[in-house]
């Protein structure tokens, strides 16, 4: 299951773009998740500290997990982390 994580206060509306971007690459919305909480944010080490938001695509598919990373580069802009995880396990019905 994909999981698409933003880091960084100012990326927070993005939610919406990052949903249609991944459906757009035929990856039905129920089987991905947006991980972000207000509270985080990721400032730069320069001197003004300025915000610099960032994406972290994890999915337990290699390709996958590239090819949302990839899409989501090339359309926000925005600096992106793919994570390969070993294993998910998900919740019981």
């Amino acid at each position: 299951m994909p999981n698409v994580v933003i880091i960084g206060r100012s990326s927070l509306g993005i939610c919406d773009e990052i949903s249609a971007i991944v459906r757009q690459l035929g990856i039905d919305g129920e089987n991905a998740v947006i991980t972000y909480s207000p509270e985080l944010c990721c400032i730069d080490m320069t001197k003004q500290h300025r915000d610099s938001p960032y994406l972290i695509v994890r999915d337990t598919d290699e390709t996958r997990a590239r090819t949302i990373g990839t899409a989501l580069n090339a359309r926000l802009n925005m600096d992106t982390e793919v994570q390969l995880l070993a294993d998910f396990l998900p919740k019981r019905e």
